[in-house]
């Protein structure tokens, strides 16, 4: 007899990738009618021709992607659990369309992480209290796994109890618990060293090296323009025109690929014939010609796409494939970091960069680099802009042209006098662990918190960059002109007044600050 939960013996540890416990259908206990399951097939059958009650989905989003598995056949509780773990992910997925699919796979095995100590407490779903969630999250933290495994863990089991609040299948009116693994401090992620980069540069941009064509396409796009690989990947045979003599555009989807939702395309226009755009021009109507002789034989999901592989021409170019050539380029032509360690670099490492080579040339601002990235906040763009420790070493010089004091902590105020930069600067510099850049603002004297960027300009341990006065100083110019047509309004919203005065004294602050910058330099020069 198939045991259910009220007699189930056996405990199953939640870093298990499948449930092995199995339980009968009680009576009584159906959990999703008929017409509620007809709502998640139909639903469902958008992604592709699946079916809700099959043990094995083959999602197909819009965009053309490999198609997505998700595997039920080894998910042995019984019917009704079954039924709403389906569910389950079948909202997950539609109401997340940022989300890549594949994340659909994680959420399954949360579940099941989930339905596992379900079943080991005899408790079905419908029965689960607070205290036994806070005693779930107890469990969870005994696994071993990193605390960011177990954050997600919890995080799905929060979502999937909300959900079942949703649909009345609760008993209790409300399922509270906390949960937050400590995950260390989070270190930002920083660009690839640019003297590596720069190394890739005259290998892939120099034609009479041979550089397999699809290898050769991705490269010059992932570092000439702010897009993901997913993206890029996706890029239609026919998605280069030529609207003017002299002139190319091609057309890149700015939203990762989701199920239900067609992205966006922008096109970037290139001058023909400028040096590094000439040599993109050439390779994109060769790899055009490429995908074209080989449409026949492509597969389904791979028709009609500019990225067919050169190694298999039935398939896209593929993120790992890519990544793996990328650092085999790095062992064959021996590139290493400053440190003598060969380089690793990866698809989205260009995204980095790309980011950290605007933001430093004072030409392109925060808020249009954002927009090319295809970001929804700033603070997102900003995060992308931290370069290497190396690099930031050289930045920091420029920004400070003295060092900090051996002395100074971030509980002191620096008031001693910097010493010239000696000849081991880049050394010394590195060994500093109280200093670090903000993207497009300054550097920061302060590792106990988090950036704030512009907060930061009004903290004394905030060092400016002078490289971005003539951004502040029009700004100030145009919130001055706005705030006087305020004043002259009668009807001018106060909070309106307000958040412009705000933002005029904090720009009014980097001004300032620049000017006190450069008056210290004077003086240790």
């Amino acid at each position: 007899m198939i045991d259910s939960p009220s007699n189930t013996a056996k405990q199953h540890t939640c870093a298990s990738p499948f449930s092995t416990v199995v339980s009968d259908n009680t009576s009584g206990r159906e959990l999703f009618s008929e017409s509620q399951i007809s709502v998640f097939n139909k639903t469902l059958q958008n992604y592709g021709e699946v079916n809700f009650r099959d043990a094995k989905w083959v999602l197909k989003p819009i965009q053309s992607r490999r198609p997505i598995t998700i595997d039920f056949t080894r998910v042995n509780f019984d019917e009704c659990d079954i039924n709403f773990i389906k569910a389950y992910i079948v909202t997950v997925i539609v109401q997340s369309p940022n989300m890549n699919l594949s994340t659909a796979k994680r959420e399954l095995h949360n579940c099941i992480t989930f339905f596992d100590f379900l079943y080991s407490t005899h408790v079905y779903i419908s029965n689960v209290v607070s205290a036994l969630m806070h005693k779930y999250v107890i469990h969870i933290g005994t696994l071993d796994c990193p605390p960011s495994t177990k954050n997600s863990i919890c995080a799905t089991a929060k979502k999937a109890l909300r959900f079942a609040a949703d649909y009345n299948l609760l008993r209790a009116n409300l399922i509270a618990f906390d949960f937050q693994f400590d995950e260390g401090k989070k270190l930002p992620k920083r660009a690839p060293e640019y003297g590596v980069i720069k190394k890739l540069d005259r290998i892939f941009f120099d034609l009479a090296t041979y550089v397999p064509l699809d290898m050769r396409l991705m490269y010059l796009l992932l570092r000439l323009i702010l897009n993901r690989f997913s993206e890029v990947q996706n890029m239609h045979l026919e998605c280069m025109v030529i609207p003017e003599e002299g002139i190319f555009s091609v057309s890149i989807p700015v939203q990762k690929a989701t199920p239900l939702s067609l992205p966006i395309y922008i096109s970037h226009s290139r001058l023909i014939d400028g040096n590094v755009e000439n040599i993109l021009f050439d390779t994109l109507l060769k790899q055009q010609q490429y995908a074209r002789t080989n449409q026949a034989n492509a597969m389904e999901y791979a028709k009609d796409y500019l990225f067919l592989s050169s190694k298999n021409p039935k398939e896209l170019l593929t993120i790992d494939g890519f990544n793996k050539y990328l650092n085999d380029m790095c062992q064959k032509y021996n590139i290493r970091n400053h440190d003598g360690t060969i380089a690793h670099v990866t698809s989205h490492g260009f995204r980095h960069i790309g980011v950290t080579e605007r933001f430093n040339s004072n030409l392109i601002m925060s808020h249009e680099i954002q927009k090319e990235a295809a970001h929804s906040r700033i603070e997102e763009t900003l995060g992308y802009g931290y370069q290497s420790i190396y690099d930031e070493t050289n930045r920091l010089e420029e920004l400070t042209n003295y060092t900090l004091s051996s002395e100074f902590t971030h509980k002191e105020k620096c008031i001693t006098p910097r010493k010239p930069l000696s000849s081991k600067r880049y050394d010394a510099l590195l060994q500093q662990p109280y200093v670090r850049i903000i993207p497009a603002y300054g550097a920061c004297c302060d590792m106990s918190c988090s950036p704030k960027y512009e907060q930061c300009i009004t903290c004394d341990y905030f060092v400016p960059d002078n490289t971005f006065l003539p951004y502040f100083e029009e700004c100030i110019l145009i919130l001055e002109e706005k705030l006087n047509r305020f004043y002259s309004n009668p009807h001018a919203s106060k909070e309106a007044i307000q958040f412009n005065e705000e933002r005029l004294a904090l720009y009014k602050c980097f001004v300032a600050s620049c000017a006190g910058n450069a008056n210290r330099n004077e003086m240790i020069g």
